[in-house]
């Protein structure tokens, strides 16, 4: 039997008590941000530069709005969600850019990076260069966390995600600690406030939308044990990411027992063609161990233009990896060895390919 699933909508509303902390909270370390004398010993003082609220942008996409970790993508909950930008993009500030405060323009690499400046501006080749590509290359701490960030969001699963984020914030973090221009007693109450909000609205609903999600496909089906069957296929290969013929019998013989073996198959062949033919809800695939059942990509991708923020820099990254790669003279395997020299090529090519076609062409 399935596990009772008892959903939940994260913060209701303004009338649910974590809305209060959760705000204070993300004020609190917004006003502890703000009074870290890592931004300017005169008060706040920051560049800006356009690549820290695209990461913070990325990162919350990601997590928030195509994973649905912190409740639904709507009313309070997204609300709460647009104002942790704000405390979230100066804390990515805090751990990887350079003190304004120490920013004396005294050493070598930053007269040579003067000088180039003055030189892009006087030939008017800076004003064709995007600012967001000349904020990649200004910084290299920044190129590595995007690179590292659209490398671990290219993976389907929620805990790789999560793996990815954590450690790269936690290194970066412990790093900022012995910062000689930045305030720790700003910065930790800064990043536990952080915490704290983040906690208050967490809240992975993604199972919410799934049943959702089914129950809508499914619509009428005729008889309470057919639709209860129906439901309880559809809802194990979501949870299981996949579902086999002894499965789908294992269900049907609990809600229909009074059938014989001949008929549970017959019943099992009619309602998987309404499943997978007339109600696409789920899908077969074969392999070298049989045919398996798969939700439809409809189930478990969130369709909405926020999820497609998160989205869209990763296809960007896997296509751009990919086409890098292959026109690149270095290789794993040297392209003269026959056959085998374009083995990393093509292993690069098809994990792209694979990467796109089921991040858009599937959900279309």
């Amino acid at each position: 039997m399935l596990q009772p699933f008892y959903p939940h909508p994260g913060i209701s509303g303004i009338r649910d008590w974590k809305w209060y902390p959760a705000t204070v909270l993300q004020c609190a370390a917004l006003f502890f941000l703000l009074a870290d004398p890592w931004f300017g010993r005169y008060g706040f003082r920051l560049e800006p530069n356009l690549l820290v609220p695209a990461i913070a942008v990325l990162i919350v996409a990601s997590l928030a709005w195509e994973g649905l970790l912190f409740g639904p993508v709507r009313g309070v909950n997204l609300l709460l969600q647009v104002i942790f930008l704000a405390p979230f993009t100066l804390y990515l500030c805090r751990i990887t850019e350079k003190s304004p405060a120490a920013r004396t323009g005294g050493s070598l690499v930053e007269t040579l990076a003067g000088w180039t400046h003055s030189a892009l501006d006087l030939t008017g080749i800076a004003r064709l260069v995007p600012a967001l590509l000349r904020d990649i290359f200004s910084n290299p701490a920044l190129l590595v966390i995007l690179l590292l960030l659209l490398t671990g969001m290219c993976f389907r699963k929620t805990a790789i995600r999560l793996g990815v984020v954590g450690l790269i914030l936690g290194g970066f973090t412990f790093t900022a600690l012995f910062s000689a221009e930045g305030s720790n007693r700003c910065f930790i109450p800064a990043v536990i406030a952080l915490a704290g909000a983040a906690m208050l609205q967490w809240h992975p609903c993604r199972r919410l939308m799934e049943t959702r999600n089914i129950l809508d496909a499914l619509g009428s089906v005729a008889g309470r044990a057919r639709f209860r069957a129906a439901f309880r296929i559809a809802l194990t290969a979501c949870r299981r990411g996949s579902l086999r013929e002894a499965g789908v019998l294992a269900i049907l013989r609990e809600e229909f027992p009074q059938l014989s073996p001949d008929a549970l198959r017959a019943a099992a062949s009619r309602l998987l063609a309404d499943l997978v033919e007339h109600r696409r809800i789920l899908i077969f695939r074969a392999d070298r161990n049989g045919v398996r059942l798969e939700p439809a990509a409809e189930l478990t991708e969130v369709d909405s233009p926020l999820a497609g923020i998160a989205v869209v820099p990763r296809l960007i990254f896997v296509t751009l990896f990919a086409i890098l790669w292959i026109i690149s003279p270095l290789d794993l395997i040297p392209d003269a060895i026959p056959f085998f020299g374009a083995l990393d090529d093509a292993t690069v090519a098809i994990l792209a390919f694979g990467q796109i076609y089921g991040r858009y062409f599937r959900r279309q």
